[in-house]
């Protein structure tokens, strides 16, 4: 063996991977972790990453070393139980990384779960969703200013309904079924939705304007649309 090898080897970078989970055993997609070198110095450089749709964080081209693992933050509607006291995410833990294997708090990275506290937040008073125009044939329908932790139930005069998640930052998007023919002065009615309460209505017309109609209160209740005629629109990943 030659140096050169030996230097490749003991140099050899490895993946620090792992799963975020809640408290009912769901991935938790949106969290953000740093990974920061663990030195006499205190913390030297790191790497940021966010946990994926299915829970899993990756930390790519790590060499070998001791680093902290820390939760920066939590995504929308979680907490970690670390910050109940004074609001701040302090949990951290330790990672040590060979040229042969990684450790998480002294566990390998399939047996170590970061688990997140799902907070169940649900606005006070739900407002109508803001909805953007929508044009005669349009092949999607969006809007903004929504609570990321709901959803938006859109219904179109065919009877047909679909659902769609909101984004982190309020946005949200559905594609118009294909077998749904927008035509001029179609009505479309837009409703905010958070664990059984529906705000108002918003009524939007085909090559018109938007409208906010009181007709749907938060306990109002609703036609249940059967599974498989939803269609589930646009989530984060």
């Amino acid at each position: 063996m030659n140096c050169n090898q030996s230097t490749c080897r003991t140099n050899q970078a490895q993946t620090v991977c792992f799963r975020v989970l809640d408290q009912d055993g769901c991935p938790v997609c949106g969290a953000l972790f740093e990974l920061a070198i663990e030195n006499e110095e205190g913390n030297g450089p790191f790497k940021l990453a966010l946990s994926d749709k299915n829970g899993c964080v990756n930390f790519c081209g790590v060499l070998p070393g001791d680093y902290l693992l820390t939760l920066v933050r939590p995504p929308y509607g979680y907490e970690s139980e670390a910050d109940e006291e004074n609001g701040e995410y302090p949990e951290s833990y330790p990672v040590h990384v060979t040229n042969r294997c990684v450790r998480i708090n002294n566990l390998p990275p399939k047996c170590f779960v970061t688990a997140l506290q799902k907070t169940q937040l649900v606005p006070e008073g739900l407002q109508p969703p803001t909805v953007n125009e929508v044009d005669v044939g349009a092949l999607t329908i969006s809007g903004y200013d929504a609570d990321p932790c709901c959803s938006i139930e859109i219904r179109f005069p065919c009877c047909r309904c679909i659902t769609t998640k909101v984004l982190r930052d309020g946005t949200w998007i559905a594609n118009v079924p294909c077998n749904v023919k927008l035509a001029e002065d179609d009505e479309i009615d837009v409703v905010q939705c958070c664990q059984g309460r529906r705000s108002r209505r918003a009524v939007v017309t085909v090559g018109g304007g938007i409208s906010d109609i009181d007709i749907a209160g938060a306990n109002a209740s609703a036609e249940i649309c059967p599974y498989d005629e939803l269609y589930q629109g646009v989530m984060i990943v």
